[in-house]
């Protein structure tokens, strides 16, 4: 009997796996109050230096050489009655364990979203808590990014936040924010 070989079938799995799942909660609004989302992002990178350790240089994402790894596995729920909001989302996998190495607390790289707002106006809201960066075009989110292969600038631009924010909503394509921000790439 002739053995299947076990690496290109994971290598498909996880293309297959990053590639199918759509997530509501990251994008468009929903118009039911309560939302899920789950949202797995995997990939398999090699390096002709091929590192020792399996980490390659200067990366935040696709961080491992050779093999299939979890770049991203991310899990939350939200809700949000257009008076009320709030969102909480879980996080693991190697681009966490990049960009959360300054967070002193281990228990801070679990925390994607974690905030709670209110509606000041139907077009002013504020919120406080950990979010994503509202920096830059490109998000911590493959699926919603349209420059996921990065250039060394973008790899380094901040993917979560904490703090408070107040914004207001001038069109349907522009908004307007004002942030007071503990840092990027800072929890703790």
């Amino acid at each position: 009997m002739q053995r299947v070989p076990l690496r290109p079938l994971l290598v498909i799995l996880a293309i297959t796996l990053s590639s199918s799942v759509r997530n509501e909660a990251f994008g468009e609004p929903t118009q039911a109050p309560l939302s899920s989302f789950v949202f797995v992002d995997s990939y398999a990178a090699t390096s002709k230096n091929d590192p020792p350790n399996s980490a390659r240089a200067y990366v935040t994402q696709a961080s491992k050489n050779g093999g299939p790894h979890l770049n991203l596995m991310a899990a939350g729920v939200g809700y949000d009655d257009k008076v009320f909001r709030v969102k909480v989302a879980g996080q693991f996998g190697d681009s966490v364990n990049a960009n959360y190495a300054g967070e002193p607390m281990e228990a801070w790289k679990l925390v994607q979203e974690a905030y709670i707002g209110a509606y000041l106006s139907p077009k002013l809201r504020i919120d406080t808590g950990v979010f994503l960066s509202h920096i830059g075009d490109e998000t911590w989110i493959s699926a919603y990014n349209p420059t996921y292969t990065r250039s060394l600038i973008a790899e380094f631009s901040p993917y979560y936040e904490s703090g408070g924010r107040l914004h207001y909503v001038i069109s349907d394509e522009w908004t307007a924010g004002l942030f007071i921000l503990n840092g990027w790439q800072n929890i703790s």
